[in-house]
């Protein structure tokens, strides 16, 4: 199953800064949603009852039950030190790059089949307004603090699924596939 983020490609919205707590959030519902499914194998009626009673906290976005493997492909599990913005606090050279084609991502138009041109077009034009300045927020943000609730590294326990992480020497997040070994407790493979 391939879903779109809010704000995003055929989803409904407006879009959104990225790792934000509402993208978790949504996460945790679209989990509860696919586990609640009839061709869902193993957890259709577990995840029914999931859906009406499972609470959206910040931090839910890890820890949902029907949820049984991930696999997390050239990703950080530490936003401030390993992220594309900062590395303990110092702007990085390629986060102008990045928030540049973020901002271009997020303006991507709706590609739905089932709309008509002109909802396609006003689609577009409010999600073109919504689009926050991404990389004003990051560099105002270059303490920790801000950047914790989309990093794992906060709290490995929170993932209780088994994890394929996939990584390669020449990217930027080759040390998170490291610690995710060493510090999972989960079943995990890189």
């Amino acid at each position: 199953m391939r879903v779109d983020v809010r704000g995003s490609g055929d989803s409904d919205g407006l879009p959104m800064d990225e790792y934000a707590r509402q993208e978790q959030l949504d996460g945790v519902d679209v989990i509860a949603w696919i586990a609640a499914q009839p061709w869902c194998s193993g957890c259709g009626r577990h995840g029914r009852h999931l859906m009406e009673r499972h609470k959206r906290t910040p931090d839910s976005g890890r820890a949902t039950e029907p949820l049984k493997a991930i696999i997390t492909h050239c990703s950080t599990d530490d936003r401030y030190e390993d992220d594309a913005h900062t590395r303990a606090g110092c702007v990085l050279h390629d986060m102008l790059v990045w928030a540049t084609l973020f901002r271009a991502f997020q303006g991507h138009s709706a590609r739905s089949r089932k709309s008509w041109v002109s909802v396609l077009a006003r689609r577009w034009y409010e999600r073109l307004r919504a689009i926050d300045f991404n990389l004003g927020s990051w560099l105002e943000h270059q303490s920790k603090d801000p950047w914790k609730h989309g990093s794992v590294r906060e709290n490995y326990s929170k993932i209780t699924c088994a994890v394929y992480a996939i990584g390669g020497w020449a990217m930027a997040y080759k040390n998170a596939v490291f610690r995710l070994l060493r510090d999972l407790r989960a079943h995990e493979k890189a």
